[in-house]
């Protein structure tokens, strides 16, 4: 990063913590003085502020720390390293949000792809997901879908051992082709 960015960067979240600090420290000694007791007021009032501002701060340039998790859960056969979420429309399955919305599950056929009505919370965001066993993601992409493919946008998280030097299917431009690849190989359902 240019050191005059970080040094602005710097600078506003300065701004963004004094500024409430002390507006509402100087309106907690107004208030104070009439009650004799300015400098409780005042404090308290800079203190408030603080407070304010700083959580203006986190939420402003660390927003991604109350971005929700996406836990993926899929069979212990999964054969795919990497897999696919499409949001589409059409899609019979949604994301199972947790009472707070800090978490959403989401089921996985073998296929590795899973098609879902609404990924608003995540696309654009970062680009985190972990398996009930733990395991959290080496890559990801978010790309809008290719021609052809139908859904509003294609995310992909790899989850491939460091080191490996295979190119991960998130990096690929093929994305139409693997995903209906791996949707027409779904296995008829036994009688």
């Amino acid at each position: 990063m240019d050191s005059g960015l970080a040094l602005a960067i710097l600078i506003g979240m300065g701004l963004m913590v004094l500024t409430p600090a002390l507006v509402l420290g100087l309106v907690g000694l107004a208030v104070g003085r009439r009650r004799d007791s300015a400098g409780a007021f005042g404090g308290i009032g800079f203190v408030v502020g603080a407070l304010i501002g700083l959580l203006g701060v986190v939420l402003t340039f660390y927003e991604d720390t109350f971005a929700p998790e996406l836990v993926l859960e899929v069979s212990e056969g999964l054969a795919h390293e990497d897999i696919f979420v499409v949001e589409d429309p059409a899609a019979s399955q949604g994301l199972r949000w947790n009472v707070v919305r800090t978490e959403a599950r989401l089921t996985f056929p073998d296929t590795g792809v899973a098609r879902v009505r609404d990924l608003e919370d995540f696309v654009g965001g970062p680009l985190e997901a972990r398996l009930t066993s733990g395991e959290r993601n080496k890559v990801a992409s978010s790309r809008p879908p290719p021609e052809g493919m139908t859904g509003r946008s294609v995310l992909c998280f790899g989850f491939r051992a460091p080191g490996d030097a295979r190119t991960s299917d998130c990096e690929r431009e093929n994305v139409a082709e693997l995903v209906d690849e791996r949707e027409a190989r779904v296995e008829p359902a036994s009688p």
